[in-house]
């Protein structure tokens, strides 16, 4: 299994390569380490690894965290990132992480290995809370702006990982507000949940912060400027708890308490970095500031074998979620059906008057059509990627 690394992104790029030779104590593991050659055989001269497994794979500098990503990425077409996302989109690497510029990996994997049919932005999201580990929150900090309509998008996403991830059925949706009466949220918030009263989505309703840590809702939706907020928040909770404890507390008998408890508030670290939702390949988003193994807080992330791994078993496990996803739409076509030809048959034959249709019936059915329709669109991607990483 062939998985690139971003050689030059984050704030230390020894990191990468120290990370990348540590990945390949996995037998199965190859890595394409991306990258200026130069500076990587340099980093390299001195270490001991296997070299028929680990490759350089040259690029042309890197974009830094002060350019605009969009446009950096395109002007920048052999800039280390994009190189990566190349190798994915032709099929020569099964994944690619990368501890670099966030938005210049989403813009790049977005745009060249592409994004499900029907979607018009990716997003990244996951637990970020071990006491509900089951509890994907979305988005984490693409999407600072989204409208009520991407938000649909994320909590499709959303219900599509937590079915393969843990085998819930029918997963349940929380809009995250101030309150969770109806009438509670920002215009974003309230309009969003109407068109979640709408879908066919599980819509359990709004939750608030504290629903975060008590696992009332399978997946909580949001937009990204909330949800990185709230992902930094919890880490530095967990950082100065654990601190506090460490200090306050000597007896040994406790230390693996500790450390669990230091572990469930920082279980970004434990998965080692966050995948990019709705892209046609696997890209791993890690922190800037990331260690080798990912094991220390303050440097967080990137423990790339165990991250790219789970990654591609996500995948590998879509076809039953996608099952269940057709079963629905096709329901939902038939009933849809039914009622087009209703409609038509009634002005056609002047049985009844115009009024008399129901509009609003037919326009609730075609919007839960839409909602699955992403659903099914969204796993069958997954699913198509998945058939392709076992055929290789």
């Amino acid at each position: 299994m062939k998985i690139a690394i971003d050689g030059m992104g984050g704030d230390t790029p020894e990191n990468n390569v120290d990370g990348a030779i540590k990945a390949l104590e996995d037998s199965e593991i190859e890595i394409l380490l991306v990258g200026e050659p130069e500076k990587l055989e340099r980093l390299l001269t001195q270490k001991n690894y296997d070299k028929e497994r680990l490759s350089i794979i040259p690029s042309e500098g890197a974009i830094l965290d002060t350019e605009q990503p969009a446009m950096a990425v395109k002007r920048k077409p052999n800039a280390s990132i994009n190189i990566c996302s190349g190798l994915v989109k032709k099929g020569i690497a099964k994944g690619f992480i990368s501890s670099g510029n966030s938005g210049a990996t989403f813009a790049s994997s977005a745009g060249v290995l592409g994004m499900f049919e029907g979607l018009t932005k990716p997003c990244v999201g996951g637990p970020v809370f071990g006491f509900s580990p089951e509890t994907l929150i979305l988005d984490l900090g693409l999407n600072v702006d989204p409208t009520p309509k991407q938000l649909i998008d994320f909590a499709a996403l959303g219900v599509s990982q937590v079915k393969t991830l843990y085998g819930v059925k029918n997963p349940n949706v929380g809009l995250l507000s101030n309150g969770s009466e109806p009438n509670k949220g920002n215009k974003l918030v309230k309009e969003s949940f109407e068109l979640f009263e709408k879908s066919s989505i599980n819509f359990y309703g709004n939750v608030e912060g504290h629903d975060i840590a008590t696992g009332k809702v399978n997946v909580i939706v949001c937009d990204g400027f909330t949800g990185n907020i709230i992902l930094k928040a919890i880490e530095g909770m967990g950082y100065v708890i654990n601190k506090f404890l460490q200090k306050n507390i000597t007896d040994e008998k406790y230390e693996n308490l500790i450390n669990k408890i230091a572990e469930n508030t920082n279980i970004m670290r434990e998965f080692g970095g966050g995948p990019v939702l709705g892209v046609n390949g696997i890209a791993i988003v890690a922190h800037g500031a990331s260690s080798p193994t990912g094991k220390n807080f303050q440097d967080l992330d990137l423990d790339t074998a165990a991250t790219s791994q789970w990654a591609i078993s996500a995948l590998d496990q879509a076809i039953e979620a996608v099952n269940d996803q057709r079963a629905t739409v096709g329901a939902l076509q038939n009933r849809l059906e039914f009622t087009s030809s209703n409609l038509m048959s009634s002005i056609q034959n002047n049985s009844a008057s115009v009024s008399t249709i129901r509009d609003a019936d037919f326009a609730a059915e075609a919007a839960d059509l839409a909602k699955n329709q992403i659903l099914v669109q969204s796993g069958t991607s997954m699913l198509a990627q998945a058939n392709s990483l076992s055929q290789n």
